[in-house]
């Protein structure tokens, strides 16, 4: 293979480049019809959008990540042909993998973005989805370029190669203490303005005994979208509440979400997925360095093996153990908002405006629930009531 890869001329590897793009821009243009066909046909937002977030989330991922692995490998092995194996090589061919993942993802953002308009007739231009996605992505590729090219300049017998593990570790766990800073920045969000409503929130808050917290406004109407986010690691706090999920719900909503968030801050829910990541790191470099070792002492590893170990743990560890961990956390944050006695039913309303709000279903088949990040709307709901001793039935009544 590696043999294949340095005979190839200028001219069949920009065909094979031609090639992928034309394999992710097909895929993406394939979705979008599919996508305005099921709508045609169910004239149901939700089903519509929840069959986008099921192929981009399985199927285009996949597509992508082959895409982005093959070209950074392609051009690992020429740019090491060309200009020798250096650190130099090494960041040229990550940063010039990560522009073409980048170009592929923002593509497929404003593909999307004219079915998504149409369907649920949200307003944001072409240039505003450009322009958030593209600082979406320079919010994620700095950080783990940064990690990477730390780990190629430390010396193999750094701290007799203790260096490898304890350096790429504190950049990890410095990159979101300086990043939080600028979350507000990629959101474009506000400090919230002086008002009855803030007062109130900030009067809540402090019930909790949070006051070292700032509250922002995430402009979201435009994308239609409801949510709201915590970030900070320090005893200084942030959280985003987007506009539109304050101007579609009651105060009393808005608080019982503003108590999930809290939850997370009580149960120190961000240190925790930090060290989760970590885990990840040491153990997917552990697995790198027992392969290294093993070629040195007992024989040689097919250089797919290696690739295939190596993603096959990314893949577990992101996509099964830090999802896992995660829906762990979003039951604790839900446990939290009943034990500072919010009224249950504020918070079931909440989150049922929330699945109508962002045309969401609120349930999903247990396999694909086990791949996400939160429980479904529906078990959230249902555990919620059951917790409280309260019924479907009461909620429905109240808010009505």
């Amino acid at each position: 293979m590696l043999t294949f890869i340095d005979n190839l001329t200028l001219l069949q590897i920009i065909l094979i480049f031609l090639a992928i793009l034309v394999v992710n821009l097909g895929f993406i243009f394939l979705v979008r019809i599919h996508i305005e066909t099921l709508y045609k046909k169910t004239n149901s937002i939700e089903q519509a959008m929840d069959r986008l977030r099921v192929l981009s989330q399985y199927l285009y991922m996949v597509v992508i990540v082959i895409s982005s692995f093959s070209i950074a490998f392609l051009l690992m092995m020429k740019l090491v042909d060309a200009l020798g194996d250096s650190t130099f090589t090494f960041i040229l061919s990550i940063v010039s993998s990560f522009i073409f993942l980048g170009a592929m993802i923002t593509i497929n953002q404003l593909v999307i973005a004219k079915t998504t308009k149409k369907i649920r007739d949200t307003e944001a231009t072409m240039k505003e989805e450009t322009s958030d996605t593209i600082r979406g992505l320079l919010f994620i590729f700095v950080p783990i370029t940064l990690v990477l090219t730390v780990m190629q300049l430390i010396p193999d017998n750094f701290l007799n190669g203790a260096g490898t593990f304890i350096f790429p570790i504190i950049i990890i766990v410095l990159i979101p203490l300086a990043t939080a800073p600028f979350t507000g920045k990629m959101l474009k969000a506000t400090a919230m303005p002086e008002s009855a409503v803030k007062q109130e929130l900030v009067q809540f808050l402090t019930s909790l005994n949070i006051e070292n917290v700032q509250l922002y406004v995430w402009p979201t109407k435009k994308k239609k979208m409801a949510n709201a986010l915590v970030t900070g690691f320090t005893k200084k706090k942030q959280i985003y509440i987007a506009d539109y999920m304050l101007e579609n719900m009651t105060i009393e909503e808005v608080k019982s979400v503003l108590a999930h968030e809290i939850g997370h801050i009580k149960k120190r829910h961000l240190w925790k997925r930090l060290g989760l990541l970590i885990s990840i790191f040491v153990l997917i470099s552990g697995f790198g360095y027992g392969m290294e070792w093993y070629e040195t002492h007992v024989g040689t590893i097919s250089i797919w093996l290696g690739v295939a170990i190596i993603l096959g743990l990314l893949l577990f560890g992101f996509a099964v153990v830090f999802r896992y961990f995660s829906r762990v956390h979003e039951r604790q944050a839900d446990a939290y908002v009943l034990y500072v006695n919010i009224d249950y039913r504020d918070y079931a309303g909440a989150l049922m405006k929330l699945a109508t709000l962002n045309h969401s279903l609120t349930k999903m088949n247990k396999l694909d629930e086990s791949f996400q990040t939160h429980p479904s709307i529906a078990r959230r709901i249902h555990w919620i009531i059951e917790q409280a001793n309260g019924s479907i039935e009461e909620v429905q009544a109240y808010l009505e």
